[in-house]
């Protein structure tokens, strides 16, 4: 057959092919959890010290990064599913999902 799973047809091809770019697995988002749990707990901190408009201010700062980390992992693990279950034709370089 001259159907292949994209996956497995990109770990084929030479390292000093053109098509290793045009196939390659998109990137995953870099998580930082702790730094955005430090960020929070920082805030808290200053919070319980003098400065609890600014305490309050970095915490919730600290929350919305944690949210668009989040969303943007959930994104980029959703286009990795979609590019594993995804096929290659290897007589017109079709992509297709089965």
């Amino acid at each position: 057959m001259n159907v292949e799973k994209l996956p497995h047809y990109w770990a084929s091809l030479p390292g000093d092919s053109p098509l290793k770019e045009e196939y390659a697995p998109p990137v995953i988002a870099a998580t930082r959890y702790l730094l955005v749990l430090a960020m929070v707990v920082a805030g808290i901190i200053v919070a319980t010290s003098d400065h609890v408009l600014l305490g309050l201010l970095i915490a919730v700062a600290g929350l919305l990064w944690g949210t668009v980390m989040r969303r943007r992992t959930l994104v980029s693990s959703a286009s990795l599913t979609e590019y594993e279950s995804e096929h290659i034709c290897l007589a017109c370089t079709g992509r297709f999902k089965a």
